[in-house]
């Protein structure tokens, strides 16, 4: 490696292990914060609660008195509920920060514009959405706010109490359960901790994850460092990755190892990585250094190209099969760029690619943004039609792109939460979505979704405008943000249309 490879290389470590020690002190800082919270829920309980069953011979007596003790277990949660919301919020808020460590990463790299690294980072709003929170208040219904409910803290002290009552045993041994299970013992986690060792802990550095994922995506870096040392509980998945270079397509396998933990299905590898408590991270890197560190990558690689003009960006589109036929006539030179940037990683990872690119005659600067159309063709032979096939066309609107300020519109509707598009690549996203729609989107499930689960209320306005609308929605929705951006319901219901990668 030159001397001027191993600056840089030296420079983004450095900065990469700054963020990283940074979420490891945060993260240590909330499992003490938990574990204190821990304590204060059981002296809550033992102060307010416990000493109110009735006892005979010191054993809890099996009564109507002692089992309506334990509908007010939930009062007791709603309070203290409002004790792990601050704690939340605070841990919400940490997770806003790193947003400031992935721009000096990125910024180090030669050749990257100061001015859009530092306009990415102030744009990247998802970040809150995703964990929900807004200024100093949590959102209602996000993510954060269910973490605070403890739902399966709930299950798990309720069933405790009631088989306790139930089986009239002592109460001292009744008190030392629940000591061990609130706290947690020298073998075994407390029911707080596990709670948010399962939930919270890995979120912080998904979340991280995510904002890198964005940033890598936006300046065009396509490899990256499998990052982290080995250790003794490392797992084989992660042993044969530590630090080595990987391209981002290559990554679609990975669901395929044997070594993964869990279910292979809905696995996005740049979020999760080994999957539940993985120490490991993605470091992006630029082509440049990863060619260096891994010459082998150049070869093979199929770099995207930024066109110089529009004609030169319709003949890039069809030869790297994108779509047989593109019209970018007229378009915004920057649009047609981002549109094959955006669609190239789509197609690299989906094999799926448009028919044709076009736009949509007569239409007004009112009319959709970009929008998918499909109809079907016949298929001739000899002059006679001998079958049909489906014929797709992404049509995008060069009247608005002429707008001096469709980027602030496309922001705008984005803070005012009118779709999940906050650019031109998130756009291409969402109709791409269309195109992977496997099957009509009229069954029972979906129009259960719509109307009758609180899925109406997850989604944006656009995403409820139609049945299709919210399939394309959930998907954007999944590549931006990933698995664990979308509820249960959402999930299940999004993998019924587009088989995910």
């Amino acid at each position: 490696m030159d001397k001027e490879t191993q600056q840089l290389f030296d420079r983004i470590n450095k900065l990469w292990q700054r963020k990283e020690n940074f979420i490891n002190t945060k993260l240590s800082s909330m499992e003490k914060s938990v574990n204190s919270m821990a304590d204060y829920l059981l002296s809550q309980l033992i102060k307010d609660y416990l000493g109110k069953f009735d006892t005979k011979g010191g054993k809890l007596l099996n009564n109507t008195h002692n089992m309506s003790l334990i509908n007010q277990l939930e009062r007791q949660f709603d309070d203290f509920e409002k004790t792990a919301a601050k704690l939340n919020l605070k841990y919400g808020q940490d997770m806003l920060k790193t947003t400031t460590f992935s721009k000096e990463y990125y910024a180090a790299f030669p050749g990257l514009a100061e001015k859009t690294i530092d306009s990415l980072g102030k744009n990247i709003g998802f970040i809150e959405q995703m964990i929900g929170i807004k200024g100093d208040k949590i959102i209602k219904g996000s993510f954060l706010d269910n973490l605070s409910e403890m739902s399966e803290v709930r299950d798990k002290v309720r069933g405790f109490v009631l088989s306790n009552v139930s089986g009239n045993n002592s109460y001292q041994s009744y008190l030392s359960g629940m000591k061990d299970m609130i706290r947690g013992t020298d073998e075994t986690e407390g029911v707080l901790q596990k709670y948010y060792r399962q939930y919270a802990y890995d979120t912080f550095n998904n979340v991280d994850a995510a904002v890198n994922k964005q940033f890598a995506e936006n300046v065009g870096f396509k490899y990256f460092i499998y990052h982290g040392s080995i250790i003794d509980t490392s797992r084989a998945f992660c042993r044969k990755r530590a630090g080595k270079v990987f391209s981002v397509k290559e990554t679609l396998k990975w669901k395929n190892d044997p070594d993964l933990i869990g279910n292979a299905a809905g696995y996005v590898p740049l979020i999760e990585r080994g999957r539940y408590n993985c120490r490991h991270s993605i470091k992006y890197i630029s082509d440049e250094l990863a060619f260096r560190l891994r010459p082998g990558l150049k070869a093979k690689a199929k770099v995207f190209k930024e066109a110089t003009t529009t004609k030169e960006a319709e003949q890039w589109a069809v030869k790297n099969g994108l779509a047989d036929k593109v019209n970018y006539n007229d378009l915004d030179l920057e649009v047609a760029n981002k549109t094959n940037k955006q669609l190239k990683n789509l197609v690299d990872e989906y094999n799926v690619k448009i028919d044709e690119i076009s736009f949509r005659q007569n239409m007004t600067i009112d009319d959709n943004i970009m929008e998918i159309k499909e109809t079907r063709r016949a298929i001739l032979e000899k002059g006679e039609v001998i079958g049909w096939q489906q014929h797709r066309v992404l049509n995008i609107n060069r009247l608005f792109f002429d707008h001096p300020e469709y980027k602030g519109i496309i922001k705008e509707q984005f803070d005012a939460k009118w779709a999940y598009s906050e650019s031109v690549e998130d756009m291409v996203t969402h109709e791409y979505g269309h195109v992977l729609t496997k099957k009509p989107t009229s069954d029972v499930s979906l129009r259960k979704f719509m109307y009758d689960s609180p899925g109406l209320n997850t989604l944006t306005r656009y995403g409820n405008h139609n049945y299709s609308e919210a399939v394309a929605e959930l998907f954007l929705k999944y590549k931006k943000w990933g698995k664990k951006s979308l509820t249960e319901v959402e999930y299940d219901l999004l993998t019924k249309y587009i088989d995910l990668k």
